[in-house]
């Protein structure tokens, strides 16, 4: 157990790191944060950052604990006054939570109001349900059922979450499609590009599952290709 300085000059770190925040973000100084210096660890390829007292102030340290952009998962727990999240330039992340035994009971945001994704083209889902390349076919189907029926009794991560702003219409159905029902509090969904594919507009407007990924989108919202910081109303 050290401090968050300590990992200053470990740039060669490789594999996983993980980081428990067992202070109270309060407590922590601006300069210990930047001091670890994540951004340069770019061999780095999954990246666990755990808050244990679950304060406001942990919004403050997170946004200073800057990951490389080549990881391929950014797992993130611990945060339940969070009511924005941005994840932004992370090129390779596949999944935002990876750990299968942590499909809990309890939401992973449960405050969380506000949800913005750019920059992420390789994301497959919020989280991972992975099974290791020795297994035999019949571990693997057997891995699946497992977790489909963890995620049919898991709380939705967002259950309080009423605005979510994304690149494009497929990063907005990556990240619901995991949702069981959907995003039933959302309100509204702003896209910065339309474009799905070589599908037309007309085409995705009957193919895409907006129905079932945004059961409660109010009706006279409005989806359509504008400049992201351009407020949509």
């Amino acid at each position: 157990m050290g401090r968050l300085a300590d990992l200053n000059q470990l740039n060669n770190l490789s594999g996983m790191l993980d980081i428990e925040v067992r202070r109270e973000s309060k407590y922590i100084a601006l300069s210990e944060i930047s001091a670890t210096n994540l951004n340069m660890k770019e061999n780095l390829r999954e990246l666990n950052i755990r808050f244990k007292n679950g304060t406001k102030e942990d919004k403050r340290v997170l946004e200073c604990l800057k990951p490389p952009y080549n990881l391929k998962i950014l797992d993130i727990d611990g945060l339940p006054h969070l009511e924005d999240l941005f994840l932004s330039g992370l090129d390779e992340v596949e999944y935002v939570a990876d750990n299968e035994n942590e499909l809990s009971q309890a939401p992973l945001f449960p405050s969380q109001i506000h949800l913005q994704v750019s920059g992420m083209p390789k994301l497959k889902g919020w989280w991972g349900m992975t099974s290791s390349k020795q297994d035999s076919k019949e571990d693997i189907q057997l891995h699946v059922q497992v977790q489909h029926q963890r995620l049919v009794n898991w709380k939705p991560a967002f259950p309080k979450l009423g605005e979510l702003d994304v690149d494009n219409v497929e990063l907005a159905i990556t990240i619901t499609r995991q949702q069981i029902g959907g995003f039933t509090s959302l309100k509204k969904l702003c896209i910065c590009d339309l474009s799905f594919g070589e599908q037309s507009h007309q085409q995705q407007a009957y193919t895409l599952p907006f129905s079932s990924c945004f059961p409660n989108l109010i009706e006279n919202l409005w989806i359509r290709k504008y400049q992201r910081n351009t407020r949509m109303d």
